[in-house]
């Protein structure tokens, strides 16, 4: 047998060396799967939550370690002892809030004032006329027998009242209340209640749009408030005839005594 020498020792150590080669490659190999495949585990279970936030498009919540409370603190624990502010839990009242108007105050409008300066405003409500109707409500008519009166005729003037407010209301209509004043030359002659005897009031109560009617028929005497003017004939000329009640008037009567 021929001595080995290096050319030979190569050829027969050739297929050792190829799988002792082949070894190496493969554990290398498998060590490097093996540290993907433990870089790639821990990453995933390291962040669950962000994967999961990702997918719902929210943040997750901070993880919260519940405190433990006693359930009836002591007196001494600093917890327990310390009282709330009163600024936190009952707020003081302001001034306006917790004074009560009274109408002495400077600055304070009374009642009486205020509904001065709404009236002054325009925007005071409907005043009540006499017992009960609102004045805007009320329409006073008047109407008369003829235009021209001779010696001898009398003016006889028929006057209407109507309400216009929704409900029933009541007006004075007695005869020193719904009155009939007669004038000439813007100087006045006659007044239907300056001698009505007695308190001359009648409460009439009037539904919407029935008229409550009186008449009246002037003597062609002259006559003052409180009868005090001597009855004497009214002399011929151009008289005007206006019937009141209150504040409530009608219109303007134009008439030629003979």
């Amino acid at each position: 047998m021929d001595p080995i020498t290096p050319s030979n020792r190569n050829g027969l150590d050739e297929p050792e060396v190829y799988w002792r080669r082949r070894l190496f490659a493969l554990a290398a190999g498998l060590a490097v799967l093996g540290l993907l495949a433990w870089a790639v585990g821990g990453a995933s279970s390291s962040r669950p939550t962000a994967t999961t936030a990702s997918l719902t498009g929210q943040t997750p919540p901070p993880s919260i370690t519940p405190a433990v409370v006693s359930p009836s603190p002591s007196a001494s624990s600093p917890s327990a002892s310390a009282s709330p502010s009163p600024s936190a839990t009952s707020p003081s009242p302001s001034p306006a809030a917790s004074a009560t108007p009274t109408g002495g105050a400077k600055g304070t409008p009374t009642p009486a004032k205020a509904a001065a300066r709404a009236q002054k405003a325009g925007h005071a409500p409907a005043r009540r006329h006499g017992s009960g109707c609102p004045a805007p409500d009320v329409v006073i008519s008047m109407t008369m027998n003829g235009d021209s009166f001779g010696a001898a005729a009398r003016p006889e003037f028929g006057i209407d009242v109507v309400s216009t407010d929704p409900r029933a209301c009541t007006l004075n209509l007695g005869t020193k209340h719904l009155t009939l004043v007669i004038s000439s030359g813007g100087v006045r002659a006659w007044g239907s209640g300056d001698c009505a005897p007695g308190a001359g009031s009648a409460v009439t109560k009037l539904p919407r749009g029935v008229p409550a009617q009186r008449s009246i028929t002037w003597d062609r005497l002259l006559s003052s408030p409180g009868c005090k003017t001597a009855h004497t004939a009214a002399l011929p000329g151009t008289y005007t005839a206006v019937a009141y009640d209150g504040s409530l008037h009608s219109q303007t009567l134009v008439f030629v005594l003979r």
